[in-house]
């Protein structure tokens, strides 16, 4: 799985979309296996919105949702969805959005609190971590028009990982579950975390008060095999790769909430939401996509290459939802 932080991204790309009933036009889709069909009442009688464009960032987790937003529409109303993989960051998607280029994409709170809005996660939104995801929805509707879903269930954080032996040979629950053993563990972790002051190991260490015997910094693609081989006793992973089932490797809770919450949501450009009334249309979809789950689809694209689209139908066939 790719790097998922869109700090670190650049922006080799512009998006390129094709848009017929909101007025953009474009070149760029993906190839469509889902049928076109015309469902519910969800589109809205009169409505002149005819087709609608999904920015996906160009890693697979995010790519999965937006495949099933698109079944989910085209199931149930008269629009066409294109999915679009795009190698931009999410600020130059936040910008399509709000100017109406593409009119959805899924993202993570935190990731708007502190970059979109430039918020500090101070000890007021620790006390209240779900207060991040309430900053984000009204701030996005009063500033750019976007309306911000409910949480879609999962969270993708940095997160302490170690193997599922070590977990329950000292029973580890929490980040403060570990504190007697890490003067006894090299800890792996890639360079970005390594470095960030105060979100990154620097900052964690301080909130925790951890001293590790090593640190370990290297590339974020190499840590769980360092994890599985020994290498290292414990790792800085994100909390829904699917290396982790892979590996027989276990999260453990961030219990002092030091990192913002990385909620999976999705955004959507308002005036297409009231015209088309997605939040109906896809209202079964928040709360309803596990960590387990989303790692088991990030398994199955990370590890065993099955295909995208056919990923997200068939959980949505599972969870009974199409």
């Amino acid at each position: 799985m790719q790097k998922r932080r869109w700090l670190n991204f650049m922006a080799v790309g512009l998006i390129a979309v094709t848009l017929v009933g909101c007025g953009s036009s474009g070149a760029s889709q993906s190839n469509n296996t889902s049928s076109n069909q015309t469902g519910s009442s969800s589109n809205q009688a009169g409505s002149s919105i005819k087709e609608l464009t999904i920015a996906a960032q160009d890693y697979n987790e995010p790519a999965i949702v937006d495949y099933m937003l698109k079944e989910i529409i085209e199931k149930n109303t008269s629009i066409k969805v294109t999915v679009t993989r795009t190698s931009g960051m999410s600020s130059l998607m936040h910008n399509s959005l709000v100017k109406g280029d593409i009119q959805i994409y899924s993202g993570y709170a935190g990731t708007q609190f502190q970059k979109i809005f430039k918020q500090a996660y101070s000890d007021q939104y620790k006390a209240n971590p779900e207060s991040v995801l309430d900053y984000v929805r009204a701030e996005e509707l009063k500033q750019h028009g976007v309306w911000v879903s409910p949480k879609l269930g999962f969270y993708d954080n940095y997160a302490i990982a170690v193997s599922s032996e070590t977990a329950q040979k000292y029973n580890l629950k929490t980040v403060s579950d570990i504190i007697p053993y890490v003067k006894d563990w090299s800890v792996g972790m890639d360079q970005d975390f390594a470095n960030i002051p105060e979100s990154g190991m620097p900052g964690l260490k301080q909130t925790y008060g951890l001293k590790w015997k090593k640190e370990v910094s290297m590339d974020y693609n190499l840590i769980y095999q360092a994890l599985a081989n020994n290498n290292v006793q414990a790792i800085v992973a994100y909390s829904t790769d699917g290396r982790l089932k892979k590996f027989n490797q276990v999260t453990i809770e961030d219990d002092k909430h030091f990192l913002p919450p990385e909620y999976g949501i999705v955004m959507i450009k308002d005036s297409v939401r009231k015209e088309a009334n997605l939040d109906k249309v896809l209202e079964k979809l928040w709360g309803s996509i596990s960590n387990e789950d989303i790692i088991q689809m990030n398994y199955l694209a990370d590890v065993e290459k099955q295909d995208l689209e056919k990923i997200a139908h068939d959980w949505l066939v599972k969870k009974g939802l199409i």
